[in-house]
């Protein structure tokens, strides 16, 4: 995605994804590819994308298990 496609998706504004992204990519955690005249952001290893799915997954069960045991 590029930063204005991420801006979109988050509601977020441009300085802060574009540092944010800096700091993802620093570390290793995203690629980047220039088209034309903007930079493509991609997750550099699927295990990453895979691991956010499972902690995903999991604080959607504990919220469901939260909300059962108020009613």
């Amino acid at each position: 995605m590029t930063v204005g496609e991420i801006c979109l998706a988050t509601d977020l504004p441009q300085s802060n994804v574009s540092r944010h992204l800096k700091s993802l990519r620093a570390v290793g955690v995203l690629n980047s590819k220039r088209h034309g005249t903007e930079m493509v952001y991609q997750i550099a290893d699927i295990k990453i994308a895979e691991v956010c799915d499972l902690v995903r997954n999991i604080l959607v069960e504990q919220i469901h298990k939260r909300s059962q045991s108020i009613k």
